[in-house]
């Protein structure tokens, strides 16, 4: 053997050798083991303390609600009183302006009259519409030769403050004479008593009051003659006084569809 070749073999061994010595060594893998991780818990509500899904907002929602409601249902109410009160009609409270309910006699049912009209006026008064039949005479309303109504005595301005219902009540009880600013002496001395009044009332006609007095008179110093059957009405605006009377010459005939076609066409006036 060739020592210079065993010396080469040996030198590559050696380094062969070497180089195997260097070679890092390999690591041992190490494995991970992950552990599963519990979800976050939530801390439990105290026994004392409301829990997290209550239902209070639900019942504020619904009382809410519910007061809301109330509240319509009490306008509505009072929306349909007052409706109701306007259709009715409106009297000053007195003691004095109503006559018992057996002593009146009620308003009878008609339809609505249709009677041809033309007008009258009075200037810086008022006006109104009467039947194309009758003639006017001064203050009374003829229809032929047959007196039919009157202004009684048509407008006046009373200087102390009256109802229409007071004023009808001095007719039946009598009282001292009413003074006006026009100087129309509007007389009570007479009393008509209870026995002949046949109506005392209040009624609404065109969204006007009026106050209705219907009685039974006999002529004076005409004893032997038929009664007469008076309809006064009486209504007021702004302090003034407007009167007008009906006559009829038999008990039944009460004819109170013309009489709203007539007063349904008052206007006062400036």
């Amino acid at each position: 053997m060739n020592p210079e070749q065993n010396s080469s073999e040996g030198q590559v061994y050696n380094q062969e050798a070497q180089t195997e010595v260097t070679q890092p060594t390999p690591e041992p893998r190490q494995e991970v083991t992950t552990q599963p991780v519990d979800p976050p818990q939530m801390p439990a509500y105290p026994p004392d303390l409301p829990q997290k899904h209550s239902h209070k907002p639900f019942f504020i929602v619904i009382g809410i609600a519910v007061m809301l409601l109330v509240f319509v249902v009490v306008l509505l109410i009072r929306s349909t009183m007052n409706r109701d009160e306007t259709t009715q009609p409106i009297e000053t409270p007195s003691p004095t302006d109503s006559t018992e309910e057996s002593d009146v006699t009620p308003l009878p049912t008609t339809a609505p009259s249709t009677v041809e009209l033309q007008t009258f006026i009075e200037q810086g008064s008022y006006r109104i519409d009467y039947p194309v039949a009758w003639r006017l005479d001064a203050t009374v309303f003829y229809n032929g030769e047959q007196k039919v109504a009157e202004f009684a005595p048509g407008t006046y301005t009373p200087i102390t403050p009256i109802t229409c219902g007071q004023i009808h009540q001095n007719q039946i009880e009598g009282a001292d004479s009413l003074e006006t600013e026009e100087g129309i002496g509007i007389s009570f001395e007479l009393p008509l008593g209870q026995e002949p009044v046949l109506r005392n009332e209040s009624l609404t006609i065109a969204n006007r009051n009026w106050q209705l007095l219907s009685y039974e008179i006999t002529p004076e110093g005409a004893a032997n003659l038929a009664p007469w059957y008076p309809h006064q009405y009486c209504t007021q605006e702004n302090g003034k006084v407007f009167a007008i009377t009906f006559y009829e010459r038999n008990k039944d005939n009460f004819d109170i569809a013309l009489h709203s076609q007539i007063l349904s066409t008052l206007e006062f006036l400036e």
